[in-house]
């Protein structure tokens, strides 16, 4: 009677694996969720941007930027690197669109810009994320972005509706993010539809603008430290 029902006990188990890998192998087959998977190009973010011919005029932006003052390394040589960058890249027609606004004039020679024209639109719209990822579409939230530009300015970041009922992410108020999350080997891009304005908000007004970060700002009023933060 044992050795039976030992047999029986096997024959259950067994029949419980295979409905078990049965389930298993129907899950599968179920339909993926799209929304969380990001563009991994298998490029740097300077390799990118001048490989995209939407972003030409970037690039070349990007090669007469400096990183700073003290050394002739230019922001391009840098996104080449290693590291863990976010970038808002400005289309061509981001970049012509800025160009208009200050020379007022076209036609306009794209290799006679200056080094201080291209920092305005370089250094304003790059951030250094250190040793943590670069920021992506789903880590952004209503306020300034927690680590500041190339430019050491904070961007400020509100959420709106397009035609169609589409959310659009939109940077200091002017600045659209066009295609969101392209994943290179040194950060992330964004692309945007007009080039990145600097703030002129003092870091006590970005952080009464932030929602998550009103109680402290209040605090900060209360106390007087505000007024110093200016």
């Amino acid at each position: 009677k044992l050795y039976v029902m030992k047999k029986i006990l096997y024959a259950f188990l067994v029949s419980m694996i295979c409905i078990s890998g049965s389930n298993v192998f129907i899950s599968c087959t179920d339909k993926i969720d799209m929304t969380d998977r990001f563009t991994f190009v298998g490029k740097t973010i300077t390799d990118y941007a001048k490989d995209d011919s939407t972003l030409f005029l970037f690039y070349k932006m990007l090669n007469k930027s400096k990183v700073s003052n003290k050394t002739k390394s230019s922001v391009a040589t840098l996104l080449s690197a290693r590291g863990n960058y976010t970038c808002f890249a400005p289309t061509n027609e981001a970049v012509k669109h800025f160009l208009d606004s200050i020379y007022n004039h076209r036609p306009y020679d794209i290799d006679t810009i200056g080094q201080h024209t291209a920092d305005e639109i370089v250094l304003n719209c790059v951030i250094d994320n250190g040793t943590d990822d670069a920021y992506k579409s789903t880590d952004f939230n209503i306020g300034a972005i927690q680590l500041p530009t190339f430019n050491d300015r904070h961007i400020l970041l509100e959420f709106d509706t397009i035609q169609g009922g589409q959310l659009a992410i939109i940077l200091n108020n002017s600045s659209r993010i066009i295609q969101a999350d392209i994943e290179t080997t040194n950060g992330i891009i964004h692309k945007i539809n007009r080039v990145i304005s600097p703030s002129n908000s003092s870091l006590s007004a970005l952080l009464n603008q932030t929602d998550n970060m009103r109680i402290f700002s209040h605090l900060l009023e209360e106390t007087g430290w505000a007024d110093s933060m200016v």
